[in-house]
């Protein structure tokens, strides 16, 4: 159904003028005054240009002011002089962290401050923002902070990056098919610098592809003193270095939900080919969920196979959980601080508090070099290689015991479970003089398990706060563990590691 087309100008002065642009002979009955008329629209003749004088000059227009158009993107129905998108059409308030209907004729934008703490910088005071229109195009996500030093432990008076940032942008390529999305991303924080840009295709509301070119690095390795262990990074834009080069990749990744009587969970599958450094690995994720009476069995199967012998030391696959790249993607783990530097780094006959989860997922060697030698005397190391495959399981058991305090019960979860990891990974010849610097070898490591109890305590939601993300808190206690350090002499042995996820997730 063809329909005229009301606009508004308001002048500099505040003072509004209405017109009409009729497509047919019939005029309705209005105030506004009408234009010339737009023939044969759309295909034929799809641009309409007309003259008016508005004294005091322009301030901005505004198309369809009573709304009554059917509309999928009401954005740029408005328009300012030099402008590309005019402030009339972005409704900005405060982020209280309450979910708020959107509004279908403004782009919704929200501020709020953003506080953060690492012993290296002090206090980070930050300013986010971010917005959508209709939650759907047009997604802003961006953070600047100001490292203030404040309350810092460092000995250091310098302040060499003064300021962090983090930005993406994201929003559906409507022309192409609207399924179909890109975006881009860039972030400095804590030395460490990422910059990607994306797109993704839902083939259905289940099952997501995604391909992706990233370039990371830190800024140079002064920047290392913000890491849990200063050695397992590799790729830096500057500095001194033998690897002065950053870890930059394609990457491509399906993934797949599911849900059933038979249970839920999902599979990830990863395909990585670096451009700057000579490595690649294809990767595989499976994680099932089912309940069985009043348990509930997590069980996850994982599995890589890596090529070549430049893999980064920041994107190896580590044996007892995330590696410094996935580290980098949490804020308690990318720089020591909430997390005390105590709690992480890896040890020759010891093992470390502070466990993220991810890569083999052992977490009862969390912290551990796992050196080992072969019968002809060669000493390995295995903390850390390019192949891998592990079996994990949580089996919760809280349910038998009803742990739902009466006043609190709506905030708070407490989960029970046993836990058992298993795995391998390809071995790696020990460099005593620079331990992290592993070479790869064709040669397995021998099956590593360990076995124990764990709980997590997850705060579900934060007063009337409803954008809270729910937060856990885990301790594992692998008590039992196949292979121990040559200085301990039992398998059974009170162990304990600090979490903040689940291990299976």
């Amino acid at each position: 159904m063809q329909m005229p087309i009301d606009f508004t100008v308001v002048s500099k002065n505040n003072q509004k003028y209405s017109f009409t642009i009729p497509n047919t002979y019939f005029h309705k009955k209005t105030q506004n005054k009408f234009l010339k008329q737009w023939y044969g629209w759309d295909l034929l003749y799809p641009t309409y240009t007309a003259k008016v004088y508005i004294p005091h000059g322009i301030k901005y227009a505004q198309i369809d002011t009573t709304n009554r158009l059917a509309d999928i993107d009401m954005m740029d129905n408005y328009k300012r002089p030099g402008m590309m998108l005019a402030p009339e059409s972005i409704k900005l308030k405060f982020d209280s962290y309450v979910n708020n209907l959107p509004d279908w004729k403004k782009y919704n934008a929200f501020l709020r401050p953003d506080i953060w703490w690492n012993t290296i910088d002090g206090f980070k005071l930050g300013l986010n923002f971010n917005g959508s229109y209709m939650n759907y195009s047009r997604k802003i996500y961006t953070t600047i902070w100001y490292n203030s030093r404040l309350l810092n432990q460092t000995t250091s008076s310098k302040n060499k990056y003064p300021i962090d940032y983090t930005i993406r942008y994201e929003t559906p390529l409507k022309q192409i098919n609207h399924k179909i999305s890109w975006g881009i991303e860039s972030r400095k924080i804590d030395g460490f610098a990422k910059h990607k840009i994306y797109s993704f295709f839902d083939l259905n509301e289940n099952n997501r592809l995604t391909i992706e070119a990233n370039s990371l690095y830190r800024l140079g390795s002064i920047t290392n003193n913000y890491l849990f262990d200063q050695s397992e990074w590799s790729s830096y834009l500057w500095g001194n270095l033998p690897t002065q080069k950053s870890n930059t990749f394609l990457q491509l990744q399906y993934q797949t939900n599911y849900e059933g009587s038979y249970g839920n969970g999902y599979f990830n599958l990863t395909s990585r080919n670096a451009f700057s450094q000579s490595y690649s690995y294809i990767q595989g994720a499976f994680l099932h969920n089912k309940s069985l009476s009043k348990l509930d069995i997590h069980t996850r199967f994982f599995g890589r196979i890596g090529f070549g012998k430049e893999t980064p030391n920041e994107s190896q696959l580590f044996l007892q959980g995330a590696n410094p790249e996935e580290m980098m993607e949490n804020k308690f783990s990318r720089s020591q601080g909430i997390v005390p530097l105590e709690a992480g780094g890896f040890h020759y006959d010891n093992f470390s508090v502070y466990h993220q989860a991810g890569g083999l997922n052992l977490r009862g060697y969390n912290g551990y070099y796992a050196i080992d030698e072969s019968k002809n005397g060669t000493v390995y190391i295995n903390y850390k290689g390019i192949s891998g495959a592990a079996v994990n399981m949580e089996i919760d058991f809280n349910r038998f015991f009803n742990i739902k305090p009466k006043y609190i019960r709506d905030y708070l979860k407490v989960n029970l479970y046993l836990f058992g990891d298993a795995g391998i990974i390809n071995r790696g010849k020990l460099n005593i003089n620079n331990i992290s610097d592993v070479e790869p070898t064709t040669a397995w490591s021998k099956l590593r398990a360990d076995a124990g109890i764990g709980t997590a305590w997850t705060i579900k939601k934060l007063g009337p706060f409803e954008k809270f993300i729910p937060f856990t808190i885990r301790a594992d206690f692998p008590f039992l563990l196949s292979s121990i350090p040559a200085t301990e002499s039992s398998h059974f042995k009170f162990r304990y590691i600090i979490g903040l996820q689940r291990a299976l997730y």
